[in-house]
């Protein structure tokens, strides 16, 4: 029997309006303005409907709706009065996370100086762990704020602070623990549920279960992945199981089966028709829990519109289901259009919708192969839509994807269901060490699996660079084979092999002429650093110490600008390096092109009449007078880092310029 068209409007009115919305919040994004859209808008809407396309006509309203919404949620900045000065702040923590000594916070804060102000998000670092702050507390602290921005230098860069500034983050602080004032818990229903997210977790790590099952079931059933090993994550990217790790859809289906089974016994009594509210209320709660991430909030609108529709006996339409969640998620929170788990949950869901059942070879009518058939389809028409997004964010393109989905789609059902029956018994003080070792074995196997794809060969390719223009044309081009799937029509698979071919060639179209060799200066608060690529190596010489962590997260922060330049090796700039180009002196001191730099990071500088000239970078660590230092080193201007203390660095600017000395700032303003 032939399937309904899910891409038909009377299956999915909702299609055409969510992406009108997306286009206008897009457009907001993109920085078109708000007189261009509304009058191009109100031009497209009088055209449809001259032309007799009333619903065509209502379709510009959306634009104009998702481009309102997309304004009116900017986030209030930092209040003018905590510039330049330690303020006493007061707010509510609503996110943490923890690793290498330091604890980094989300606050929301709606007291400064003592006095009520407009609710304004900060990022709060702790090098500390006391004293003890949980989720949903409200917190004092002294700490001098600054706004939070884009600190990217190199081209391609990325960027670390993106993510956090299309949440709403405008400001950021250190706090030590001496200035943390006071911690209380913040009362409130919604801050009781989530707090059961720490209650969870600490029945998990506190019992008998060792500590790498733990770890895992906490990652499964609460988000919180502070807790596993690098390795773990970076093996689960690489087998095209992320998405295992991530609360998504996979677990809102496994716990609402679950919570339907053990509720089964209502139907028994003649409370059946309570069973599927009393489903959607837990999925909700849960929803609460996990800090309500588009991914968990978009499965749980789904299956709230799924009860909806059998309760109304409706028509179920998946793609349209989905498109009202997209639609409630962006009206209350337009700039998670913008985040990567939104569009990563989104598409992966639509991608499945719309191509898992037409790729089955197999009827539905044969169930048992159908199933199979399924098995396959479901990973791969998830990867179609997703993989191109992640290589284009991460780089790099998991091969072993379906093996791996196949076998943990069997295994993460039983080990999330002992996880939940384990929190029900040790919060009524139960122990149940058989369970342990079922939730211990299970793990193990998952491990093991997940450890043999990656082990296998080509399971992943690395330094995939994606282009914006390809990915678009990526996407253009599966809708046109999703068209061909439904329709049958030679011309869109036509269009959809020429479009694919576009794709590949656009690497090609965008390539560009990089000179053999290039220098950058990159400043932060924690250091400053020279960057110098040679052909396919690139070097980083730095004002702090270099060491295995600081190389990781660098070589994450340039590794689209070397996958775009065929860039093969990155490490420290070896003591006394020469080539045609560059020579690395004593002292941290480079000649690049006949250009001298230098970093000047401690008191102790030594002359050196061959490096006259050039640029004197004063970074942090560097105390005396910078006078006297311009006498001594003889630059031909001396270059501010954005590490110096504020002070310091306002001071030197002000030195320099009196005394006449060209002096330019590293530090943002």
């Amino acid at each position: 029997m032939r399937q309904p068209d899910p891409i038909s409007l009377p299956l999915c009115p909702l299609l055409p309006f969510t992406i009108s919305m997306i286009i206008g919040i897009s457009g907001w994004g993109l920085g078109v303005g708000a007189i261009w859209t509304v009058c191009a808008c109100i031009v497209a809407a009088v055209t449809a409907y001259i032309l007799g396309f009333r619903y065509m006509a209502l379709l510009p309203m959306a634009v104009t709706a998702g481009y309102a919404v997309a304004a009116i949620s900017v986030p209030a900045p930092m209040p003018r009065q905590a510039y330049g000065h330690e303020v006493i702040c007061s707010g509510v923590v609503e996110e943490m996370r923890e690793g290498d000594g330091m604890r980094t916070m989300i606050v929301s804060a709606d007291s400064l100086g003592g006095h009520a102000s407009a609710v304004f998000m900060i990022r709060v670092s702790v090098p500390s762990y006391e004293p003890e702050i949980e989720e949903c507390d409200r917190i004092l602290f002294v700490s001098e704020l600054h706004p939070l921005e884009s600190r990217t230098v190199l081209p391609d860069e990325v960027d670390y602070d993106a993510s956090a500034i299309r949440a709403g983050v405008v400001a950021r602080g250190i706090v030590s623990p001496d200035d943390i004032l006071n911690v209380s818990p913040e009362p409130g229903l919604m801050n009781d549920i989530r707090r059961m997210r720490h209650g969870v977790a600490s029945i998990l790590a506190d019992g008998s279960l060792p500590a790498g099952p733990a770890a895992f079931l906490i990652a499964l059933l609460t988000a919180d992945r502070s807790l596993l090993m690098p390795s773990v994550r970076d093996m689960f990217a690489t087998s095209g199981l992320a998405h295992v790790l991530a609360l998504s859809g996979l677990h809102v289906g496994i716990l609402s089966l679950f919570i339907a089974l053990i509720l089964s016994p209502l139907a028994a009594v003649g409370a059946g028709r309570w069973r599927m509210p009393a489903v959607v209320a837990v999925l909700w709660g849960f929803a609460v829990m996990t800090g309500l991430s588009a991914s968990v909030v978009r499965s749980v609108l789904m299956v709230t519109l799924f009860a909806l529709t059998r309760l109304m006996q409706r028509r179920w339409s998946p793609l349209n289901a989905l498109c009202g969640a997209a639609v409630v998620i962006l009206i209350f929170s337009p700039r998670e259009l913008f985040s990567l788990g939104f569009q990563l949950s989104f598409v992966a869901v639509a991608s499945i919708i719309l191509l898992a059942e037409p790729l089955n070879p197999f009827p539905r009518e044969n169930n048992r192969w159908h199933a199979v058939g399924m098995a396959v389809t479901v990973p791969v028409a998830a990867m179609l839509g997703t993989g191109i997004i992640s290589a284009m964010h991460f780089g790099h393109m998991p091969l072993w994807f379906i093996p791996a989905n196949i076998i943990v789609s069997f295994l993460v059902p039983p080990l999330l269901w002992a996880g939940v029956v384990k929190v029900a018994a040790g919060s009524v003080g139960w122990s149940m060490g058989w369970l342990d070792g079922f939730i211990t074995a299970v793990h193990s196997l998952i491990m093991r699996s997940v450890e043999w794809v990656c082990s296998m060969p080509f399971s992943h390719v690395e330094g995939v660079y994606v282009s914006t223009l390809q990915c678009v044309c990526w996407f253009v081009s599966l809708g046109l084979f999703t068209l061909w799937l439904y329709r049958r029509r030679r011309v869109w698979m036509v269009a959809c092999v020429l479009t694919g071919l576009f794709c590949t060639f656009v690497p090609r179209l965008e390539a560009e002429n990089w000179p053999e060799d290039e220098l950058y200066i990159t400043s932060t608060h924690a250091s400053t650093c020279l960057l110098v690529r040679q052909s396919d190596a690139l070097f980083a010489l730095s004002s702090a110490r270099y060491d295995a962590g600081v190389h990781e997260l660098d070589s994450l922060r340039y590794s689209r600008y070397m996958m775009r330049r065929g860039v093969r090796t990155f490490g420290e700039l070896p003591s006394g390096f020469r080539s045609a180009s560059l020579r690395h002196y004593e002292g941290n001191a480079v000649v690049h092109r006949g250009t001298a730099y230098r970093l000047i990071n401690s008191n102790r500088i030594r002359y050196l009449s061959r490096l006259e000239g050039g640029y004197a970078v004063v970074c942090r660590g560097f105390t005396g007078d910078v006078v006297s230092l311009a006498s001594i080193v003889r630059p031909d201007t001396i270059l501010l880092g954005a590490d110096l203390d504020l002070r310091r660095h306002d001071r030197y600017m002000r030195e320099l310029a009196e005394a006449g000395i060209p002096v330019r700032s590293l530090r943002r303003k």
